[in-house]
This record gives C-alpha cells, sequence and structure tokens, in this order.
C-alpha cells in the first residue's frame, strides 16, 4: 500500500456498540487533511474482529509519517497493546491519540505509557492539520496549540486551541464503509449540549477550551451533505449524532428550516435523533413536524424512573417528564429506545422498586436496562463527587465502586450475571429496527404491516419477560440467580432465532 501522511485508526470498534456505524470523527480529521492538500486514510470497521497482531500487522502494513488513534476508555488498554506491537516491528512515526477520555486523562496515560508522542486536547481537526504541518515539513512541533506530551517525565500540555466557531467552514466528512452503509449514513448537524448532566463529559470537554460550548451548523450547511449523501450512495435515511439534536433556545427553527430546504430541493429522507425527554415535551409541536416529515427514531435520554436520581444527575426533569415524552412519542407513531440506568452509588431497594414501577408502565426495555450502573467517566462532576467521597477504586483506565447498601450492590451484581448474556441481542434488536424502518414504507409493500406488527409484538414479549424475571430476581435474590440465568438463556436462543426469521422475511420484501 502507498505511504500517507496519517494514517486513522479506530482500532478497537467491535468491543462497543458502534461496529455498525460511520467514524465521522475520523471521517472529519480526514477531510480536513485532504481539503489542505495531504494525504490521509481511515482504518475503522475494517479492523473489527481481527486479534491485536492482525490489527497491528495490517497499520503497519500502511507506513505513515502521522498514526493517529481515536481512544476510549474501554478501548485504551487494547489501543495501547497494539501500538506497543508496531513500535516492536520498528514503526518510529509519530502516533497521536485523540477523544474526550484521552484529553481527560493525558497525565495518567503518559505516566503509564512511552510508545505514544502526543494526545489531542479538545477538538481535533485544527490541532492535526498544523501538527501534520510541522512534522512533513520538519518542524519543531511542541508549540501547537491543544496537545499534551512527556517532556523529561514531565506532562506538558501546551496552550488551549479555540473551539471551531462556524461548523459551516469544516469540509463534509470522509466516508468509510460500515456494515449498515446499504440502509442509513450519518450526520452531526451541531456540537454540544446546552444540559449539565453530573454524569456527562461533554460539557467539560469543550470547557476545556475557549469558545461557544454549543456551536450548530446553518440549515443550507446540512441539506447541502445529506442531499450529497442521498446522490453519492442512494441512502434515504440520516442518524443524526448530535450529542443532543437540539441545542440553545431557537434552535428549533433552525432544525424546520433545515427539513424546508430538504423540501425546496425535493430530498426525501427519514431520520433518527437524540434528544433529551424535556425537549420532547417543550417541543412537542416540532416533533410533530418531524413526525411528519420523516421522523422515525429517537434515542431519549431518560436516565431513570426516580426523583432523587434525576437530582443527583441534575437532568433537569423530572419523572412525570420521562412519562410524558415517550407517551408523545407512540402517540407521534414515533419509535424510540432511552437510556436508562439502573443503579448508581446511593441506590436504595425502594428506587430500584420505583424503577421497575416506572418500566413496567413504560412496558418496553432491554436487557441491559435491568443491569445498567452509573459508569465513571474521568472528567464528569459525578466522578469528581465520588472521588472526594473516597468511594472510588482505580484499576486504570477503570474506575470502580461499590453501591451504599450491600443488598442494593448484590442485586446489581446479580442482575450482571442474569441479564449481560443479552448484550448482543440488544444491539441486533436495535439494528434491525433501525434498518427496518429506514428501509420499509407502507407504500412499499403490504408485508410491513405484518412484519412491523411481529417485529412489535417480540420486542414486547421480550420486555415482559425480562421485568417479570427482574421483579423475582428482587424478591428472592440469590437464590434466583441459577434459575433466572438458565431461563433468559433460553429465551435469548429463541429470539436470536426469532430475530433471524424476521431479518429474512425483511430482505424478502426489500428483495435482497
Amino acid at each position: 500500500m502507498s505511504d500517507v501522511d496519517v494514517l486513522l485508526i479506530n482500532p478497537a470498534m467491535d468491543t462497543e456498540d458502534w461496529a455498525e456505524f460511520e467514524s465521522l470523527g475520523l471521517g472529519y480529521l480526514s477531510s480536513m487533511l485532504n481539503h489542505a492538500g495531504y494525504t490521509s486514510k481511515i482504518l475503522a470497521n475494517d479492523l473489527n474482529f481481527l486479534d491485536m497482531k492482525e490489527k497491528a500487522e495490517i497499520i503497519c502494513q500502511i507506513p505513515s509519517k502521522i498514526y493517529g488513534f481515536t481512544v476510549f476508555q474501554s478501548t485504551l488498554r487494547e489501543t495501547m497493546d497494539i501500538i506497543a506491537i508496531m513500535r516492536q516491528k520498528g514503526v518510529n512515526s509519530h502516533i497521536i491519540l485523540g477523544g474526550n477520555f484521552p484529553t481527560h486523562c493525558s497525565k495518567e496515560i503518559f505516566e503509564r505509557y512511552t510508545t505514544i508522542d502526543s494526545i489531542c486536547i479538545g477538538e481535533g481537526e485544527e490541532t492535526l492539520l498544523e501538527l501534520t504541518r510541522k512534522i512533513t515539513s520538519g518542524e519543531e512541533w511542541h508549540h501547537v496549540k491543544g496537545i499534551a506530551y512527556s517532556h523529561n517525565g514531565t506532562v506538558v500540555v501546551s496552550p488551549p486551541r479555540p473551539l471551531i466557531g462556524n461548523l459551516d467552514e469544516l469540509p463534509f466528512p470522509e466516508r468509510i464503509a460500515f456494515k449498515g452503509m446499504e440502509y442509513y449514513r450519518m450526520v452531526s448537524r451541531s456540537r454540544g449540549c446546552y444540559a449539565h448532566c453530573t454524569f456527562c463529559t461533554i460539557q467539560s470537554f469543550y470547557s476545556l477550551c475557549p469558545g461557544p460550548q454549543w456551536r450548530g451548523r446553518s440549515p443550507q450547511n446540512v441539506a447541502d451533505e445529506i442531499e450529497e449523501i442521498v446522490k453519492k450512495f442512494s441512502v434515504h435515511h440520516i442518524i443524526f449524532s448530535d450529542d443532543n439534536f437540539f441545542g440553545r433556545k431557537g434552535d428549533e427553527d433552525r432544525i424546520e428550516a433545515m427539513v424546508e430546504e430538504l423540501h425546496k430541493r425535493n430530498v426525501r429522507i427519514s431520520f433518527a435523533l437524540v434528544c433529551r425527554a424535556n425537549d420532547i415535551v417543550d417541543y412537542r409541536d416540532v416533533f410533530t413536524y418531524l413526525a411528519e416529515n420523516g421522523l422515525t427514531i429517537v434515542c431519549v435520554g431518560i436516565e431513570s424512573g426516580v426523583q432523587r436520581v434525576l437530582n443527583t444527575f441534575k437532568k433537569g426533569t423530572t419523572v412525570e417528564i420521562n412519562r410524558k415524552s415517550l407517551k408523545i412519542l407512540r402517540d407521534l407513531g414515533i419509535s424510540f429506545k432511552y437510556g436508562f440506568i439502573m443503579f448508581d452509588p446511593y441506590t436504595t431497594m425502594d428506587e430500584v422498586g420505583e424503577n421497575y414501577t416506572f418500566l413496567k408502565r413504560v412496558g418496553y426495555c432491554l436487557a441491559q436496562t435491568l443491569y445498567n450502573r452509573y459508569m465513571v467517566f474521568p472528567g464528569a462532576p459525578l466522578a469528581e463527587k465520588l472521588r472526594r467521597e473516597g468511594k472510588i477504586t482505580e484499576d486504570f483506565p477503570y474506575y470502580y465502586y461499590n453501591i451504599d447498601d450491600p443488598e442494593v450492590e448484590q442485586l446489581s451484581e446479580n442482575a450482571a450475571k442474569c441479564f449481560q448474556q443479552c448484550f448482543d441481542l440488544d444491539r441486533k434488536i436495535t439494528t434491525f429496527k433501525i434498518k427496518m424502518l429506514c428501509s420499509l414504507s407502507k407504500d412499499e409493500n403490504p408485508q410491513y404491516d405484518w412484519l412491523s406488527d411481529e417485529f412489535t409484538k417480540f420486542e414486547t414479549a421480550l420486555s415482559t419477560f425480562y421485568l417479570e424475571q427482574f421483579k423475582v430476581l428482587c424478591s428472592n435474590g440469590e437464590e434466583s440467580v441459577e434459575l433466572i440465568t438458565e431461563q433468559v438463556t433460553l429465551m435469548l436462543n429463541k429470539s436470536l432465532r426469532t430475530l433471524e426469521d424476521l431479518d429474512k422475511t425483511f430482505r424478502e420484501i426489500k428483495g435482497v
């Protein structure tokens, strides 16, 4: 393979819930470099399901002046093992890490690893471009803004680089092959989030650099990108990957203007988005409009059916708002998936009961809903609070805690034993739902109604089963773990077969 100036890599995408999605972050970096006259290549999904030596071998086959790795908390160890193999093979090029996690943990990473040269702090497009200019021309690079590096055993962080003020100035991201590309593509219409949830690191990530925390692209610019995607890839479903689809006050006008702009161009799409529960309640008229104009799926940050938890997380919402938001989506015929954190460090058994009652009333949950517990992300306000309280045990890059109530801690562990085996099924269900809703319409084939109804029955039955088993687990504790695990295993195998049958019907309807 030919040499490149920068090879951009997401080496461990298969370890997370993103194997079926694009690497938009790497796409923006690559596009920025290419438009400036440099050569770049992206390696992401094409490394999935290989062992570390195989991944390192493929990476080393592409000589590059700079190797840029995007890193998540869950992928740091594997990434660093791959880099170690690369160094053993004689790679002496500049290696830089980027992403939310290394931004917040540059000191800890450099204290443990000597195989990398720099870490990008914050947004990477302009930083990586300047670093590439310096390195390819043989200039001194340590004064580039927005990086961290180690000098004589001391971690040095250069002055922060201002956030990109006008996102319209960014070239559209390079597009790569991924598993779901024949059904949908991803678009980011904004960066940042107006909320201040204590479990989240979005605010702290952007606040490290000067500039407005939330920025939105113009309706025309977003429409330009979507129109290009539809023409180039013949894809008519867009997943908006924004941290929160709704930005600062007044952004709803820009959203409607984007839809109108697409109408003017006769670009017809369906789409999915991520938002908060209060957005749905506050902007019901907007959601009604969006439902009439292609909105099919919403991922909503519910997080809990307990008010104490919502207050601890500083969600700025209520349990009633959570209920109302899901009812609005149902009334509008919009499918949804929701984020939910069953356990946090302060959860009581009474609160577990409140969550169970909330979920039963909702009538829909995935297995992960019942064992998901708050994860400690460095840089998040709640993580710092737990650190001050002495609750955290560190095994970098992971941080652990025990729930204050031992009975709840044991329940959390038991729930994971029983339901964690369904993680892959959860992902397959979500992927199938996206694929089905973005690819079929009632006008295309009368079998759509049948398939949609069968899938809904399947989801409902599975949710009912999960909730029934969880109730038994809460009542009988350790004594029921083995039996529930067996029951879940049986249901898992049956559900995978059912999903395969539904997918076969889907492909028959689509003629693929």
